[in-house]
């Protein structure tokens, strides 16, 4: 079953960024994610940070999205995307 994982950005570092984002989709497709929407809010219906960096992603099932975050071999991707930018990254909990 599918879970999806919603990352919020707020870039503190640009060109520590640029670099992660070199790494980031091939780090995210060795756990089968999909990136299903990216970029700013076109809307923010309520929010007090600003707007800030969005992405959902979708992962075959929960554990590959712990795979993914838990990944020993990635430590250095997520890393550099904690040096480029303050992320909040949640795995949404499934409805039903």
């Amino acid at each position: 079953m599918p879970a999806y994982v919603t990352v919020q950005l707020k870039i503190t570092d640009q060109a520590a960024f640029d670099e992660y984002r070199a790494v980031a989709m091939p780090a995210l497709a060795k756990h089968g994610a999909k990136p299903l929407s990216s970029g700013q809010a076109e809307v923010l219906f309520d929010a007090d940070v600003g707007q800030t960096p969005a992405v959902l992603l979708e992962f075959p099932s929960a554990d590959a999205a712990r795979a993914w975050i838990d990944d020993p071999e990635l430590v250095d991707v997520h890393a550099l995307r904690n040096k480029g930018a303050a992320a909040s990254i949640t795995l949404l909990p499934l409805m039903g």
